[in-house]
């Protein structure tokens, strides 16, 4: 018998060989795996350890030259002798580890300490685990994302602890497919607007597209491009795909090369997998997988810590929130982009580098106008840790570590809640659950549990305010000007008021609404300008361009391809990209009416908005009109 006192720290998982003579253990400090003499409580030199660390767990096979060792990616099955890697097995936070006697299962509990955990098994040389007779084909762990199909019909969850990606038929709870790799800190899903295509970006360096029906894997978009980039990407933190399909964004965590967080965005246009661009942040505060901001669903505005809306391509900041408190995760944007809501907290100052997030408890939520920046309704909700808007881009789904409620994002009212079904904690936001998402027909939510379960909720109808006395023609009027008005409050109360009575309204919007169009005539004298003699002319059409905003951006683009002078080249290269730019009261009250014609949602008013989808393809007006049209016309049946 002996005592082994080598230093202070802490010892656990211990693990006899088969013939007894040598004893293996992990320590706390240094997370190493150390060896020593049965006998003697020598330590043992003759084995060499994987070379990395964040160990949690060690167990020696029955024949002696293989060590199973648990990490928070899975198992490793370590060859003593030769000193590496035999086979790597799924299960992420893998402790307690316990081989069969033959060798030829290993039985490993998943999940964080003090957390629910599951337990597992796992063939040796397959690596597979196997599911407990009589259960369904569920994860073995925290399910850290969840997502439904845009016809509703199937949920895609996702689980850092066994590695894997799965789809169900939301209707017979039935496994459709399952997708299993080496992926883990699985962050988000997106599907595509048809539904065929299942992206998902996680702590690895691609995202990868799985085709539904088949179940085969058929694209893979690379983050680091060999020859271009000098440092790899290590996990996506955050993913977008636009709403139309065809550009996906990505918020990628780096190593730092100094103090902070080296943060890069890029996109990739689908068709193709090509990248189209990659471009880097710094951050002197650590938003973490936990807190990577949130991506607007036509992929251009990402949300941060600390109240900016960022242009994604650019990062150019297009809007500051500010509300007298620290504005952070979780975000949310309403579908139609023009509404985001962020968790609220009481500041303090950022001491260190690598603080991991410079804000109190969350007190509440606010939701702002995007395109504005004016404050809406703030939330009485306490600490949250999810957030998403329902399909009507008014009610406004939070979950905490109590409850998941439902609020009407404009006056803050709660509509319905019901109470945590168990004491649960997630593993990164102290809520009951781990993960969330509505369904397109806003009828049901899905929960994502820290026990590998996946929990459906039915939610109450779509909620509308009451209609009120017919409006007469002075109140109309009024109504319509209150659009264009910068007070965000009175305007979204006027298109509550004309979308609840469309017989009235419709009318109006179909006379004052007219497709936007491109003053191409005066483009080109402006371009034609930007050669002139004159400075002061050069710069006066250069201002002008710039105020022109999105609507000149193909015109120059245009003049750049074509043989021009140095002057006119250097004038437009300073153009392009155009910055976000602020919206005149028309372009504003534009925006706001389609939200009274996609509420009101009737015949008339599809009518409307296909007139204004036939406007010019640069102005927002026209793209937003497509996009609401689209939006309606995927809209399950059941939500109609």
């Amino acid at each position: 018998m002996f005592v082994h006192r080598q230093d202070n720290s802490t010892r656990y998982s211990l693990s006899f060989s088969a013939d007894g003579r040598t004893l293996t253990w992990v320590t706390v400090v240094g997370e190493k795996i150390e060896f020593c003499d049965a006998t003697t409580g020598r330590p043992d030199q003759r084995w060499q350890t994987p070379p990395f660390q964040g160990f949690i767990a060690v167990a020696f096979a029955p024949d002696g030259q293989t060590l199973a060792v648990g990490t928070q990616h899975g198992v490793i099955l370590w060859d003593l002798a030769k000193a590496k890697t035999r086979r790597e097995l799924t299960g992420g936070n893998a402790g307690g580890l316990q081989f069969s006697a033959n060798g030829r299962r290993l039985a490993s509990r998943c999940g964080r300490w003090h957390y629910p955990q599951v337990l597992q098994v796992l063939e040796v040389a397959t690596g597979p685990p196997l599911p407990p007779r009589g259960t369904p084909a569920g994860h073995r762990g925290e399910v850290n994302v969840v997502a439904f199909s845009p016809d509703g019909r199937s949920l895609a969850s996702a689980s850092s602890t066994d590695n894997s990606v799965r789809l169900w038929d939301v209707a017979e709870r039935r496994l459709i497919h399952i997708w299993r790799s080496s992926v883990h800190n699985h962050h988000h899903l997106a599907f595509s607007p048809s539904g065929d295509r299942l992206f998902s970006g996680g702590g690895r360096h691609d995202i990868r597209a799985w085709n539904t029906i088949t179940g085969r894997e058929q694209a893979s978009l690379s983050l680091h491009e060999p020859g271009k980039d000098k440092q790899a990407w290590w996990a996506v933190n955050n993913m977008r795909l636009s709403a139309d399909g065809q550009t996906l964004a990505a918020v990628c965590f780096e190593s730092p090369d100094k103090p902070g967080v080296l943060t890069s965005v890029a996109l990739w246009d689908v068709a193709s997998g090509k990248r189209l661009l990659r471009r880097r942040e710094h951050f002197n505060y650590l938003p973490t997988t936990f807190w990577p901001g949130e991506i607007s669903p036509d992929a251009k505005t990402w949300a941060i810590l600390d109240g900016k809306l960022k242009d994604v391509a650019t990062g150019a900041e297009r809007r500051a929130l500010t509300a007298g408190l620290w504005i952070g995760d979780p975000y949310a944007f309403s579908a139609d982009g023009l509404l985001v809501a962020g968790a609220l907290s009481q500041p303090f100052e950022i001491k260190e580098p690598l603080q991991r997030r410079p804000g109190g408890p969350i007190e509440a939520a606010q939701v702002w106008e995007t395109a504005t920046g004016q404050p809406l309704a703030r939330l009485k909700t306490g600490h949250i840790g999810y957030m998403t808007f329902a399909p009507d881009g008014r009610s406004l789904l939070t979950a905490d570590d109590k409850a998941i409620r439902l609020w009407d994002a404009i006056t803050g009212k709660v509509l319905w809640q019901q109470p945590a079904h168990a004491a649960y904690r997630d593993s990164k936001r102290g809520s009951f659950v781990s993960s969330l998402a509505v369904s397109p027909d806003g009828r049901t939510v899905a929960t994502g549990l820290i026990d590998s379960t996946i929990l459906l909720w039915e939610l109450p109808p779509s909620h509308r305010p009451p209609p009120a006395a017919p409006l007469s023609a002075e109140q109309l009027e009024g109504l319509w000007a209150d659009l264009a008005k910068p007070d965000a409050v009175k305007a979204f109360a006027a298109v509550d008021a004309l979308a609840a009575q469309p017989g009235l309204s419709l009318p109006l919007l179909c006379q004052r609404l007219k497709p936007a169009t491109v003053p191409a005539d005066r483009i080109r004298r402006l371009i034609s300008d930007l050669d002139s003699d004159q400075f002061t002319r050069r710069e006066a059409a250069t201002k002008e361009l710039r105020a022109l905003g999105e609507l000149a951006e193909p015109g120059l683009r245009k003049a750049l391809a074509k043989p021009s002078s140095l002057e006119v080249r250097r004038r437009i290269e300073q153009l392009l990209p155009i910055p976000p730019r602020e919206l005149s009261s028309e372009e504003l009250r534009g925006l706001r009416a389609l939200r009274v014609l996609t509420q009101a949602d009737t015949p008339e008013a599809r009518r409307v908005l296909e007139s204004l989808a036939q406007g010019a393809p640069e102005a927002r007006l026209t793209q937003e009109a497509k996009a609401a049209l689209e939006r309606l016309n995927n809209r399950p049946a059941a939500s109609r």
